[in-house]
């Protein structure tokens, strides 16, 4: 299988952090850019990453990692299923859009916008709070091991915790930072993300 997607792309890696827990053998093909016709033939939207698997073409991030989990014989029980989808529903609905209102305004890819960012800041911190509140008594989010739904999440903080959370915030959600340490700390994250870093202070806004 290979996955075509772009070097640092959240969701790109979130695909490869599950193949590597998974156990699925995949090929990464760095794309320069999403907007060569090849690619677009692909998917016309331009985004990534795309899974070019033995039964067709998937593009979308969730819907990939589902298929990995299937593929590697991740068959959970019904109430554990639909627990790791409520997760995974969680990341891209609810935290990927804050993730990226804030990351992209430290990045300087979007213009700085102080009204977006402290509501950005605002949402965050209640996102996490109910994410620290669940992990109060839990080691993963849900089952005994990781699973795809804390690496769907994980996923989303990485860049937040290396630009965003900084040493003052995380005092306030240790039992989120104890989870995403341990998972960030397993080698199958570090081939797919790189070591995981934690700021000190939070980084300026553009």
């Amino acid at each position: 299988m290979k996955v075509l997607g772009q070097h640092g792309n959240v969701n790109t890696n979130k695909v490869l952090a599950a193949a590597e827990f998974l156990g699925q053998k995949v090929t990464f093909v760095h794309q320069e850019t999403l907007k060569n016709k090849e690619f677009l033939a692909k998917n016309p939207l331009g985004k990534c990453p795309i899974l070019e698997s033995p039964n067709g073409l998937l593009t979308s991030s969730d819907a990939i990692l589902r298929y990995l989990s299937s593929v590697a014989g991740q068959h959970p029980c019904a109430f554990e299923s639909a627990q790791i989808d409520s997760w995974i529903n969680f990341a891209s609905q609810e935290l990927a859009p804050v993730a990226q209102a804030l990351t992209t305004q430290v990045f300087g890819t979007c213009a700085a916008n102080p009204g977006l960012q402290q509501k950005a800041l605002n949402d965050l911190r209640q996102l996490l709070n109910f994410l620290n509140e669940h992990l109060k008594t839990r080691t993963v989010f849900c089952g005994c091991k990781i699973s795809i739904a804390d690496i769907a999440v994980a996923s989303h903080l990485h860049y937040l915790f290396q630009f965003v959370i900084d040493e003052k915030l995380r005092n306030g959600w240790v039992n989120l930072t104890r989870w995403f340490s341990f998972v960030a700390g397993q080698e199958e994250w570090k081939r797919a993300f790189g070591k995981a870093r934690f700021c000190k202070t939070q980084w300026a806004f553009s």
